[in-house]
């Protein structure tokens, strides 16, 4: 609020629980295998956004058949959950909510000299 210089928010659309882990453990030395789980507790909205928690995986081999190149390869939200982001509205409005895709397969192919 610029009157008071106090910071407005919407009651209850911030969870109270985030956590991220990420691991790295490199199989072999051309080998990196990857992984993240990302938390989000329960928020009280107007649309009740449950909380969610969503894993990703991936490999990445490097020095594939030649040097400096490399594959990547992964899963997002590997356990195929629905996570909910919640925008708030305005006070006395409703806000509105977007369920993001389910599991996503990726690959990416690179070539450094």
């Amino acid at each position: 609020d610029r009157n008071t210089e106090r910071v407005l928010t919407t009651p209850g659309v911030v969870a109270k629980w985030l956590a991220n882990l990420s691991v790295l453990f490199r199989a072999t030395p051309r080998l990196l295998l990857a992984g993240r789980a990302t938390y989000v507790g329960d928020r009280s909205t107007p649309t009740d956004a449950r909380g969610y928690t969503v894993v990703d995986v991936a490999a990445t081999r490097n020095d594939l058949l030649v040097p400096g190149l490399q594959l990547r390869a992964g899963v997002k939200n590997a356990f195929d959950d629905e996570p909910r982001y919640y925008f708030g509205g305005r006070p006395g409005l409703a806000g509105s909510y977007l369920t993001y895709p389910g599991r996503t397969f990726f690959a990416q192919i690179a070539f450094t000299r």
